[in-house]
Parts: structure tokens; sequence; C-alpha cells
């Protein structure tokens, strides 16, 4: 923003970044202006357009979804060329060996993206690519992969500790077995010191540890907990966090708009 305090009759700027990446066609975003105004406390603005590309992928982005360790699955891939007398495909190709891409054969852009599976527990990301050229010359779309390789143990992705009234609030993990075989936490830390964890007792198949933030830490911080369990396939779990301030968050992004004041 151009100014905070807007005077009666006056007008400020708000200046914001669409990101387009990995995007085509329609577009609509929104973000709302929180403001002191008795009237309109609450401003949306509205942005829509039409993103134009020369080759679309759709899905945008391919996703495996959740699988078991060494489970194998595919996925079709459709490339939209938007002025096919223009714009060539020359190769389509996924960086990682785990994946595979073959064309259906049936003269169209169509594709199988075949993964072969993993033992690793964990996230796996990718990168398909696809080679194009156009009059201007060469050029490239990227394609994000994602998928999930599950193990038995069931627990959150990432903690979010929320600082209010200038306190962080302690959080309590829980982890379980999907087998619902007894799992026990041996031990926890946090390397980067700045999370505190206490090993709770074992109720079931669940079992339990309590993450305080150590006294003085800033905000915004990032790092790691780690916790020892007596699961064969995760003996080590490691799950991120993330040290944030409450506040209300905007319903949107919004592009360059003005706001004028009575």
């Amino acid at each position: 923003m151009t100014a905070e305090a807007i005077p009666p009759g006056g007008e400020t700027e708000i200046e914001t970044t669409l990101k387009t990446k990995g995007r085509a066609g329609a577009l609509k975003k929104t973000i709302t202006v929180y403001s002191n105004d008795p009237e309109t406390p609450q401003l949306v603005l509205t942005l829509s357009g039409q993103l134009w590309v020369d080759v679309e992928a759709r899905p945008a982005r391919l996703h495996f979804g959740t699988l078991q360790p060494g489970q194998e699955a595919t996925r079709p891939l459709e490339l939209k060329i938007t002025e096919p007398d223009r714009v060539k495909i020359s190769k389509v190709s996924v960086e990682d060996e785990r994946f595979t891409i073959q064309p259906k054969g049936d003269g169209s852009q169509s594709y199988e993206v075949a993964f072969s599976g993993s033992k690793k527990i964990g996230q796996i990301q990718a990168r398909l690519v696809v080679d194009y050229t156009t009059p201007k010359g060469k050029d490239h779309l990227d394609v994000a992969i994602f998928c999930q390789v599950i193990g038995d143990l069931r627990y959150p992705r990432s903690v979010y500790f929320r600082k209010v009234g200038g306190t962080y609030e302690s959080e309590n993990l829980v982890v379980s077995s999907r087998s619902n075989e007894p799992v026990r936490i041996l031990s926890g830390k946090d390397p980067k010191g700045r999370v505190a964890v206490k090993v709770l007792e074992v109720n079931g198949s669940r079992a339990q540890v309590e993450l305080t933030v150590v006294e003085g830490q800033g905000d915004s911080s990032r790092g790691e907990i780690e916790l020892k369990t007596t699961d064969a396939r995760e003996p080590i779990v490691t799950i991120p966090y993330n040290l944030q301030v409450a506040y209300r968050r905007p319903a949107g992004i919004k592009a360059r708009q003005r706001l004028e004041t009575k």
C-alpha cells in the first residue's frame, strides 16, 4: 500500500503480484481489505481474466495420492496446444526415474504417467517437462508431480504454534497406527532447541507428546521435531513445525486497485 492512513477524500493504491506459473485459462482471485471504516470494515476486491498459454497440461498438476510402500500407480495426462499450426511438442520427459510416461498411441497428445513405487516412506515430488517449439524459438512447460508413501504410522504432516497474547500455545501431537498395533515414542527432540518435547503416557495404539515452545523464540521460525519410535518401518519420524503469530487471514489475493474514503 502506498499509504496505510487515508484522509477523508483521499485514496491509496494496493499493488500485489499474481503468480501465473502452472496456470491457464480463466483466473479469478480476491483480496479482502480490513479497515476501521464503520460502513465498510471489509472491502472485497476481485481480479478476473483469461490467461493464454502455448501448451496447457490437464490436469495442471499430477497427484498420485497416498500409496503403500512399493505400490504402483498411473495417472492420465492430456496436453492441449493452443495453436497447433505454430506450436509443436518435441519431447515429454520425467526427471525422476521412478516415473515413466507413455503416449496412448491414438494420435492425440494424451499420455499415461506411471509410478513404479517406492519403499521409502515420505512425500515424493518430481517434475514432468514438456519441451516445445514456437516461431519465437524453444520453450518448455513444467508439470509438478506429487505423491505420499505412507507406512503404518499416522501423524500430522506439520505442526503450527500460534502466538496469542505474546505467548506460544503448547500443542499435543498424536502418533497412532493404521493396524491398531501398539506404538510407542521412545524419545523426541528439536535439533534447534526451540521446542521442548515431553513424551506422554501411551493410550492403547496412540502415543502422544507435548510440544512447548521455549521462551524467547522469535516469530516466523521453522524447524523439525524428531521422534524415535518402536515402528520397524519408521524408527525415526520427522515432523516440520512453524512458529507464527495469530492474525485474521485475508480471503485472497488481488491486483492493483484504488480505495477511496468518504
